[in-house]
């Protein structure tokens, strides 16, 4: 939590971020860190352009006492218990890619990031800790992994687009 902190005060100290609140939750504890001008409570943008108008929607339905926050996403989206999200988005963001042991629905993708180490699976929660924490420690990793991811996914583009072409 303190390396995701101080990786957050360098970007603002950089001027590559104005504000930002942290909020972490591991079981029953949450911890919640306020960065720049930001206070704890100071409502932020989410953090990536395709979710708010599902965060909006959730918000929406939490007012009408239809949904809570403290629900698993899987109780109204049971297609998600398994398989995976795909890793595309952040692939193609040229972000490191971590992600858990159930990526059935992705597998081609998948065995193609890790074959070429633009990717890390983790076993479970205190593995991702491990995993974020060296990352996090090391920003060259975090570079390597998400440019590696790029181009395994750019060439897989590159070649379907030849095969169609039939070049």
């Amino acid at each position: 939590m303190q390396n995701a902190f101080l990786l957050i005060q360098t970007q603002i100290d950089n001027r590559r971020l104005h504000h930002a609140v942290l909020r972490v939750r591991k079981g029953s504890e949450v911890t919640v860190k306020a960065c720049g001008k930001a206070k704890a409570d100071s409502m932020v943008l989410l953090g990536s352009i395709t979710k708010p108008r599902p965060a909006l929607a959730v918000m929406v339905l939490m007012d009408r006492g239809e949904v809570k926050l403290s629900d698993a996403a899987v109780k109204y989206l049971p297609e998600l218990n398994d398989g995976g999200q795909d890793p595309a988005e952040a692939v193609f963001a040229g972000k490191p890619v971590l992600f858990g042991p159930h990526m059935e629905n992705f597998t081609p993708l998948v065995e193609l990031l890790l074959r070429h180490r633009g990717a890390m699976q983790v076993r479970d929660f205190e593995d991702l800790e491990t995993q974020l924490d060296n990352l996090l420690k090391s920003p060259g990793d975090l570079a390597r992994i998400g440019q590696q991811a790029l181009q395994v996914h750019a060439g897989a583009t590159r070649r379907m687009v030849e095969r169609v072409l039939g070049r």
